[in-house]
């Protein structure tokens, strides 16, 4: 399946202006002044579109649930509607919304964790909230790196900050999977040791799929901001829009309130 992250309307809408003139140069000047507005047009109706790739990551980012589409897309909408843009997002696996940001199309994706491993490859527009990464369990609490890497097995999502963390340790208890709802079932059927996610996600995730017991999270392993990030093509000035409107948020308590309502008991 291929998506066409930088659609282009075909054609400029048609104005009809009162412009009179005689003659051949009377015409040039209107052909040319015709020109210049259906330009305007195209370039006007393109740059307030705004394409995003987001992967399903509750709380941050939910597929599927249109009136609650996660704190994240909520927050880089409504910096989008204030900024004066129209956005457009579509859901990809982890692996592929991340490609998508590495090319050269201005794509915007609503939440990314920041780590040194990728600094220099997306544009960091604003951090929208932190994450904490504990060890997560269903009995007793995993407190350190080195009771953790005593398990049989630790389960991570492919690619994330999780597996980095991990993986750069030296760690090779891991069970890398596609997503947090199949770390989820698993650490519910058994199947494996610890899963090591951002709390919030896993209490999400947990809560959505109303599994049996209740979760154990083990003291922080590592803390990390949360962005909203876009691929380095974004044009700067539709850069400057978004984090004056993030900062508008901010100050308004906007922001808070949609960080609070997606608050789960016990993460």
């Amino acid at each position: 399946m291929s998506h066409n992250f930088a659609q282009q309307p075909k054609h400029a809408p048609r104005h009809r202006f009162p412009v009179t003139s005689t003659g051949s140069f009377g015409k040039t000047i209107k052909r040319a002044f015709f020109v210049m507005l259906s330009s305007l047009c195209i370039a006007s109706t393109a740059s307030a579109q705004d394409q995003a790739v987001a992967a399903h990551y509750p709380p941050l980012m939910i597929d599927g649930e249109p009136d609650r589409p996660g704190l994240a897309i909520e927050i880089f909408k409504e910096a989008g509607r204030r900024a004066g843009r129209d956005v457009e997002l579509t859901f990809l696996p982890f692996a592929r919304a991340l490609f998508a940001l590495k090319g050269d199309a201005p794509i915007f994706m609503p939440a990314l964790f920041q780590d040194k491993a990728n600094d220099d490859l997306f544009l960091w527009i604003e951090q929208i909230e932190s994450a904490r990464l504990s060890f997560i369990t269903l009995g007793a609490a995993i407190n350190t790196l080195e009771a953790a890497r005593a398990l049989p097995s630790i389960t991570v999502e492919r690619g994330t900050t999780a597996d980095v963390f991990l993986t750069s340790r030296g760690f090779n208890n891991l069970r890398r999977v596609a997503n947090p709802i199949v770390s989820a079932r698993m650490l519910a059927a058994g199947r494996t040791d610890a899963w090591l996610l951002a709390n919030r996600l896993a209490a999400e995730t947990w809560f959505n799929l109303d599994l049996d017991g209740s979760l154990t999270f083990g003291a922080t392993q590592h803390e990390v901001p949360i962005y909203l990030v876009a691929s380095r093509a974004l044009d700067p000035d539709v850069t400057a829009k978004y984090r004056a409107a993030l900062a508008e948020m901010k100050r308004d308590g906007a922001m808070d309130a949609i960080l609070g309502r997606y608050e789960r008991p016990g993460e």
